[in-house]
């Protein structure tokens, strides 16, 4: 799924074949896979199919797994600590159990009891060389964690609603050294602070919260050589969300009525926003979504910083109670509980982990050879990626390997996209080039279609599509040959502008200027007679509308491409390097983007004029042809086909967007005659609102339906979330 500004929308097909139940859909980037994958984002869903029965076997046997955390990473001997605990069943939903803590010597320590979701917590002062075990009243027995004979301990208690109160206490090894605190919030940091025990056995201060953004801060204790020794995840809630409010036209919800739902989203200050957004409108009686569960606030906020699966994370942020938040830090003690283990930290090359890449887009790699089947050595390849839907032209370029091999990196084309590939020799005359495309898994090869073999393709040569995967500029296949046909027809024009079937080159213009009748003057002249096509004959500039960049030319076969050719007046070329590959764009030139051999041609002199825009018909020639090509035929010149070939292949590319069908019952239609019972209304991914923080919704109603319910999750431009789930009842 193609990024644009940190946002990308985009579907999965699901097979009709799976069997119904729990699912769980997982995103994630190239470079998340370089960290531990409890980061990913992670979504559980669950599918319905009346075609498959759902797996219904189960066991009876439902094993705990109780995990101990003491805060900060450790427990220290002699320090005063708490320790939060979570269980557990099989199916990893929480638990509630009791039951005691006793020492090595079997003497009951303290006593335990779930609060939350299977969380709890209770103070210890471990011993030195002690060992706890914790006895649930099933009588299943855990072992607590190793007692650790020097470190700190880090005791934060974030109940208050501004400020946070931190207890540092340390062995005495420890304790005559200063340490520092950092708190970091997205990998900034918004506190740091240095601190000395002095005398003091405890060192207690506080961090006020108003100038913290909302969302994980992580508090570490770091030594006078910066090490760190322990760390707490935190949650800050400033309510800062965006504000979301919805209405409606009507609500009478009639029958296949159409509606209108009007959408304003503003900051926390009451300020318009310009933003984007995703809407879901269900049937209220037929689905109905968990008012807890996750979103893209939960999951921004406090989700992505934090591990494992967290039920009903929405709660938290249901209201600001204490309890509430006491809630909440149980998650925070439990899910973001980490520790530092000092011997793998001292060795790590942090350059080494990073095995994947960062990636803008996807690759592609292949083997380029000739037409004899020799590999393109050290040669410039060009490959030309054209999305079938949408047209749009990208134009990348590499260079071959020793043996003919090569890779282009970052392509961003979506959908069903079409590459050609091309090379050339070094005084720029095309080679015949052959690819074969490598699957290296970041892409998906499209089936290639099943050609037969072409005799007189080439006169001589007859070449199987299916091994070479090759598509010539011309095939001449089951063709006919005709008796012959006069026709006459009064011309009115001698200077003739048509759509024009025939070209030396093998391709179809998009218009054609024939001169019949010596019609003199400059070839410019004429050009600004086609649609489309913009002429400056003060500058002799030429370009295609919407497109700031200069055609190719090719005057009886000979090529004027800016890249290789010096025959134009000045012109500038930028180029932004990219990995191996690069794109070029054509700055607009500074006094002409027309050769001089073309600027000093009467038109008397010329046959006929050929234009190509810029499409899939132009690919072929190469990235001078991207932005439309200019073929000049002279009645002197001897115009020759092009004969070399460009090997094409189509590839799947980055995912392309399904818009989400919703009837339109203002027109009758065949297919409106059939029952509408549908349980999803209207869905969308991606809307816009306006400056004034606006945007209008507009749908029909189903048979049925009689409450909307509406699911809206919204992101800014600067990263602040905000939710919308509510009922929309007829009134």
């Amino acid at each position: 799924h193609k990024l644009i500004e940190g946002k990308g929308a985009g579907n999965i097909n699901i097979p009709v074949q799976l069997k119904a139940g729990k699912y769980q859909l997982r995103a994630y980037t190239n470079w998340m896979r370089n960290f531990d994958d409890d980061f990913f984002f992670a979504k559980t869903i669950e599918l319905l199919n009346t075609n498959k029965k759902e797996d219904d076997s189960t066991t009876n046997e439902d094993m705990i797994d109780l995990q101990f955390f003491p805060e900060g990473g450790y427990s220290v001997s002699e320090l005063n600590g708490k320790i939060t605990f979570k269980a557990i069943g099989s199916d990893g939903l929480a638990r509630d159990v009791k039951g005691v803590v006793k020492n090595s010597k079997d003497e009951t320590v303290v006593s335990i009891s779930s609060i939350y979701q299977g969380m709890g917590f209770f103070t210890l002062n471990p011993k030195a060389n002690e060992t706890y075990t914790a006895i649930l009243n099933d009588g299943s027995k855990h072992e607590l964690p190793q007692v650790q004979n020097e470190g700190y301990s880090l005791l934060i208690d974030n109940l208050d609603s501004n400020n946070i109160k931190v207890k540092v206490q340390a062995s005495n090894i420890l304790r005559s050294n200063p340490f520092y605190i950092i708190g970091t919030i997205n990998n900034q940091k918004y506190y740091q602070r240095k601190f000395a025990f002095n005398a003091q056995s405890v060192f207690d201060f506080e961090i006020p919260k108003n100038k913290l953004p909302s969302g994980v801060m992580t508090l570490t204790l770091y030594d006078e050589q910066m090490r760190p020794w322990c760390e707490r995840p935190i949650f800050i809630n400033n309510k800062e969300e965006l504000n979301i409010q919805v209405d409606l036209d009507d609500f009478s919800f009639e029958k296949r009525e159409k509606v209108e739902l009007k959408v304003n989203v503003k900051d926390v200050y009451g300020t318009p926003l310009s933003t984007t957004f995703s809407i879901a409108i269900t049937d209220a009686d037929i689905v109905n979504k968990n008012k807890f569960g996750t979103n893209i606030l939960t999951h921004l906020l406090l989700e992505s910083d934090i591990k494992g699966f967290i039920e009903n994370p929405s709660y938290f942020f249901s209201d600001n109670k204490r309890s509430t938040r006491a809630k909440l830090d149980l998650v925070m003690l439990t899910h973001g509980w980490r520790k530092y283990k000092w011997q793998e930290i001292e060795n790590l090359n942090f350059d080494s982990l990073k095995e994947f890449s960062f990636k803008r887009g996807y690759s592609i790699s292949g083997i380029a050879k000739n037409n004899v089947d020799q590999p393109l050595v050290n040669r410039e390849l060009k490959m030309i990626a054209k999305s079938k839907s949408g047209g749009l032209l990208d134009l990348y370029t590499t260079k071959t390997n020793q043996d003919g091999s090569f890779k282009i990196e970052n392509i961003t084309n979506a959908g069903n996209v079409e590459l050609s590939f091309n090379a050339y020799q070094a005084d720029g005359g095309p080679i015949d080039t052959r690819v074969t495309l490598i699957d290296t898994n970041d892409i998906n090869l499209l089936p290639v279609p099943n050609f037969k073999s072409h005799k007189n393709l080439r006169q001589e040569e007859e070449i199987d599509f299916n091994a070479q995967k090759v598509t010539p500029f011309f095939v001449y296949e089951d063709s006919e040959e005709l008796d012959e046909v006069l026709v006459t027809a009064e011309i009115e024009s001698v200077n003739e502008l048509t759509k024009y079937s025939e070209s030396l080159y093998g391709m179809k213009p998009d218009y054609t200027i024939k001169n019949e009748d010596k019609t003199t003057g400059s070839i410019l002249y004429h050009l600004g007679n086609i649609p489309g096509v913009a002429v400056d004959l003060s500058f002799n500039l030429v370009n295609f509308r919407g497109n700031r960049f200069g055609p190719l030319w090719i005057v009886d076969g000979m090529r004027f491409d800016h890249e290789i050719d010096p025959r134009f007046g000045t012109t500038t070329r930028s180029e932004i390097a990219d990995s191996q590959s690069r794109r070029l764009y054509y700055d607009k030139p500074n006094t002409t983007n027309v050769p001089l051999m073309v600027q000093d041609l009467d038109f008397s002199n010329v046959e006929r004029v050929e234009i190509l825009k810029f499409g899939a018909e132009t690919a072929i020639y190469g990235p001078a042809g991207r932005y439309g090509v200019i073929i000049v035929y002279t009645k002197n010149g001897k115009a020759k086909p092009n004969n070399a070939f460009s090997s094409k292949h189509n590839i799947q590319g980055f995912s392309k967007l399904k818009e989400f069908y919703s009837p339109k019952y203002d027109v009758a239609i065949e297919s409106h005659e059939n029952p509408d019972n549908r349980s999803t209304i209207y869905w969308n991914p991606s809307v816009k609102t306006d400056k004034n923080g606006d945007a209008t919704i507009i749908f029909y109603n189903s048979d049925t339906t009689k409450s909307f319910e509406v699911d809206i999750q919204a992101i800014s431009q600067y990263g602040s979330p905000g939710v919308y789930l509510n009922t929309l009842k007829e009134k």
